[in-house]
């Protein structure tokens, strides 16, 4: 910029500092002192000192100012829109991650619990094909156990019956050897026991074989109903009687028949 006022006529001029007018709205008390009417003189020929062009410059720097000011105003206006922006932002992130924090609590429960109820189930149905596995095991030992003991059953019956009539032989092997011994003792006492069962018959006819004849004879000769006669076709120590009340056939070999048809049969005669 030219220098107007050179520093060899400095003495011609009196030069005060130029105080710039606040452009931010806020009012401020002007200055006030003694010499106001004398610094508004030298101002107004401060003023008048000046060319056209620098005048224009003074303005242009106004001006600048003045579009400074407003773009810092702007610029502060946004500033505190953006701030209040980002304050709400904020808030709406913190709500949003309190909404997401209770979410994923909730999405955490609903997941155990499904993770719990599909666990029970799985469970459930193992513990209950396993119980149907065992009961299908069990009905099949139980079916085995019956057959075996039907198989057992069977085999003890047929063992029964096979010892029974073991027993019966050797029964009569035995009364055989007895007999041939005491064959009369022994005729004359089935004879005796016989006679007991027909006490209404009137006439009785007793056949033994000869060998035990005299012994019968002389056991029942008291009873003036008896005949007693020898038949060799009766077995020593065996009986035969028979009278109007009913015939006995207790020889030794058909009894031991009778007796062995009755165990292993269930019949008699």
């Amino acid at each position: 910029m030219e220098i107007i006022i050179t520093p060899d006529r400095l003495d011609a001029h009196k030069i005060v500092r130029y105080e710039f007018k606040n452009f931010d709205g806020s009012a401020q008390p002007e200055k006030k002192s003694a010499a106001s009417p004398k610094g508004a003189l030298l101002q107004a020929a401060f003023a008048s000192a000046l060319s056209g062009e620098e005048k224009q410059t003074l303005e242009d720097i106004r001006a600048k100012q003045l579009a400074e000011n407003d773009l810092v105003v702007n610029l502060v206006k946004k500033v505190e829109t953006f701030a209040d922006s980002v304050a709400k932002l904020q808030i709406r992130l913190e709500k949003q991650e309190e909404e997401f924090a209770a979410r994923l609590e909730s999405e955490k429960n609903r997941a155990y619990e499904d993770g719990k109820r599909a666990g029970e189930l799985e469970a459930t149905n193992r513990l209950t094909g396993e119980i149907e596995t065992k009961k299908a095991q069990f009905a099949e030992s139980i079916a085995k156990l019956d057959a075996a003991l039907k198989e057992f059953g069977d085999h003890a019956v047929s063992i029964e019956k096979e010892l029974t009539s073991v027993a019966v032989e050797i029964a009569s092997e035995v009364l055989t050897i007895e007999a041939s011994e005491n064959s009369a003792k022994i005729a004359a006492s089935l004879a005796a026991s016989l006679l007991n069962n027909i006490k209404e018959a009137l006439k009785i006819s007793v056949k033994v074989n000869p060998s035990d004849l005299a012994a019968v004879s002389d056991a029942l000769k008291a009873d003036a109903r008896v005949e007693v006669a020898p038949d060799r076709a009766i077995a020593a120590g065996g009986v035969v009687i028979q009278s109007d009340a009913g015939n006995f056939n207790a020889e030794l070999s058909h009894r031991f028949a009778a007796i062995k048809k009755s165990v292993l049969e269930g019949g008699g005669e």
